[in-house]
């Protein structure tokens, strides 16, 4: 009997026990699940957004370096530091989402596609697979893999038009970094460990994500701490506690955003608008009064470098040269315009980045000169649009002079406050008064041999 007592009390010591779990059971079920969630934009939101970011930029940002124009793989995509980019902010999501083949395939297309110097961002994942994870077979396959799907492709293509064995990203690294004079020209490598502040904005574009990366860790820790501390245990997500500190900053960084992209606009468009401004004036005869088969010769001194493209000349007997100024270093060559022009070696090159003389049009020959008019001249870069028997303007943009403008007001747009706070000039085309010659027919133009087009 005591027996059974006791296994009866124990029976009824049990039942209490399973009626308390059953109840924490059923009180955990009535918590709302969706507090313990943060909202996300849905993926299709997500796209539209930044979608809508690419177009805006793609119709509205300035021509911010040379390369965007000169050479053969930026005019047609952006920098290939902005592609860099896109592909680190790639490599970097797939990584920490475990995908390990998309994250060495996209840092491989980043340093061989892009900008060869950006495969450096890819030493964190390499140390990640070999050194912690001890993965060596999986990151030695995967990097096979992606030389064979992302570099073949790129040396065939590039050694069909240049009618040899070129490996690009290869000779960009031996002339960057084990040529004698590379290094200390271009400095691309040295960007690498150079101090932040001498160093070109675009070799920093491939470390954006990292920016963006720190910043969302930033604030979502400080979103934590705020909720430990002042909402303790509860069953809640940190962010229903804090959102209002993720809004703000988004709102803070939102305006700031927009007045530095409209001061950027508003600042520094003017080359974008002015060279559309020559079909215009090709299509009025009382400015442009050359025949209609002659060929036109658009001159740039020293604003050669804010050259905005050939597509924005009126038509193909327009034609792009270059004149004297205080710039001493070597010019862009045209292609020729014979067949196979990317397989001709052109001549009057250097590798030292030392001035070609041969790139230079007499200025007599120019039909119309684009040029900055700036307060100072030079022999080599003198006022042309105060050159009143030589020159006239046709058309003319605001320009802001940064040097005589406010700091602040020049670099974040203020709506009332910038414009007076800041100096602008003219960005102008010249025409010719008294050109020396005028252009040959098309025909004559393209038998020429010692001519050549961009």
């Amino acid at each position: 009997m005591a027996a059974v007592g006791l296994r009866t009390r124990s029976h009824g010591s049990k039942s209490k026990r399973s009626i308390v779990r059953e109840s924490e059971r059923s009180t955990s079920r009535t918590i709302d699940t969706s507090q313990l969630q943060c909202w996300t934009p849905k993926a299709q939101t997500a796209f539209k957004i930044i979608i809508s970011a690419r177009f805006s930029a793609a119709l509205l940002s300035n021509i911010s370096d040379c390369d965007e124009t000169f050479n053969y793989w930026e005019p047609v995509t952006y920098l290939p530091s902005s592609f860099s980019m896109y592909m680190t902010l790639l490599s970097m999501g797939a990584w920490y989402l475990d995908n390990i083949p998309l994250a060495i395939l996209s840092t491989a297309s980043s340093a061989i596609i892009g900008w060869p110097f950006a495969g450096a961002l890819g030493i964190p994942i390499a140390i990640d697979l070999v050194l912690r994870r001890k993965e060596i077979v999986q990151f030695v396959k995967w990097c096979v893999l992606a030389l064979l799907v992302v570099l073949i492709p790129v040396v065939m293509t590039d050694s069909h038009f240049y009618g040899k064995l070129v490996i690009a990203p290869l000779n960009i690294v031996l002339y960057n970094v084990f040529s004698e004079h590379g290094p200390d020209l271009y400095g691309e490598f040295q960007s690498i460990k150079q101090d932040i502040t001498s160093t070109e904005e675009r070799f920093l574009f491939p470390i954006y994500p990292f920016f963006c990366l720190c910043g969302a860790v930033t604030l979502s820790s400080v979103q934590k701490i705020y909720h430990l501390v002042f909402f303790g245990q509860k069953p809640k997500h940190y962010t229903t506690s804090s959102n209002w500190m993720a809004i703000i900053v988004g709102v803070v960084f939102a305006i700031l955003s927009l007045s530095r992209s409209v001061a950027l606009f508003h600042g520094y468009h003017a080359p974008l608008d002015v060279y559309p401004e020559l079909t215009k004036i090709s299509e009025d005869p009382v400015i442009h009064a050359l025949p209609v088969d002659a060929n036109v010769n658009v001159c740039v001194g020293k604003e050669w470098y804010r050259y905005t493209s050939s597509f924005f000349l009126p038509n193909d007997r327009w034609h792009l040269h270059f004149i004297q100024s205080d710039f001493r270093g070597q010019l862009p060559k045209m292609y020729s315009s014979h067949q196979d022009a990317t397989r001709i070696i052109p001549t009057h090159m250097n590798d030292m980045n030392l001035e070609e003389t041969s790139r230079y049009l007499d200025i007599k020959k120019c039909h119309y000169l684009i040029d900055l008019d700036t307060p100072e001249e030079t022999q080599r870069e003198p006022r042309y649009s105060q050159m009143k028997h030589d020159w006239s303007v046709v058309a003319s943009v605001n320009y802001l002079d940064a040097s005589r403008s406010h700091r602040f007001y020049r670099a974040f747009y203020v709506p009332f406050l910038s414009i007076p706070h800041n100096t602008y000039i003219s960005y102008n085309i010249l025409k010719n008064r008294k050109p020396k010659i005028v252009g040959r027919s098309k025909k004559e133009f393209l038998e020429d041999p010692d001519d050549e087009q961009w």
